[in-house]
């Protein structure tokens, strides 16, 4: 298929993730194979073609996709959080390990990989790192869906896309003490300085014991 043959990446992507809820792997392999033509390096493929061939357990494979995606963008957190999840299969601890450590230093939102390394660490006797862990994976848990997916795009850059999401979640609950920080968070890093004083200062106003408002 030309890429001016093809339908809207967007499109394709969305029908290879439902595929993928589905378990119609090879669906969504050959939905996703068509982005890949056309765009050998879209991020969002190569990672859900990842996932597909190791739910088919061609991990191999799936190591081999994923060098190519972390060689094209090499600061995605899920990327990595997706090698270690192969390794652990291929009995390989010390590299999913490294990998899982790797996925939370990029981006602190991803529950799975905070879980692997409880495991990990308990197992290396590190208790106080175990802990830390543990706490991660807790506070992410406590969290609305929602925000903990705001917190990953944050950490992703994708600040509009989050900034949508988390406006979203307030107009339903418009005092969350996360939800009016991360709010803020974004407006700081898109440098609307006034609205994320104002949302912190609210926040805090609403949440006086919410130590993460008052050090932002």
């Amino acid at each position: 298929m030309t890429p001016e043959a093809l339908p809207e990446i967007a499109e394709l992507l969305q029908a290879a993730k439902q595929h993928i809820q589905q378990n119609r792997l090879t669906h969504a392999t050959l939905k996703l194979q068509s982005i890949l033509d056309a765009k050998p390096a879209h991020r969002d493929a190569l990672y859900y073609m990842a996932v597909c061939q190791r739910r088919e357990q061609q991990f191999h494979d799936a190591l081999k996709t994923l060098e190519q995606l972390v060689t094209h963008h090499p600061d995605y957190g899920r990327a990595y959080q997706e090698c270690g999840h192969n390794w652990l299969s291929l009995n390989n601890t010390q590299k999913a390990s490294a990998a899982f450590m790797k996925a939370v230093e990029l981006n602190d939102a991803l529950i799975a990989s905070w879980r692997a390394l409880v495991n990990h660490f308990s197992e290396q006797g590190q208790q106080e790192a175990a802990a830390h862990a543990m706490q991660q994976a807790k506070n992410l848990q406590s969290l609305p869906s929602e925000l903990v997916t705001v917190t990953s795009l944050i950490n992703e850059n994708k600040l509009y896309l989050a900034e949508q999401i988390c406006r979203q979640y307030l107009r339903k609950d418009k005092t969350h003490a996360e939800g009016m920080r991360l709010l803020a968070e974004i407006g700081s890093k898109l440098q609307v300085l006034d609205d994320a004083e104002f949302l912190l200062e609210s926040c805090v106003e609403f949440h006086p014991d919410y130590v993460r408002a008052r050090m932002d």
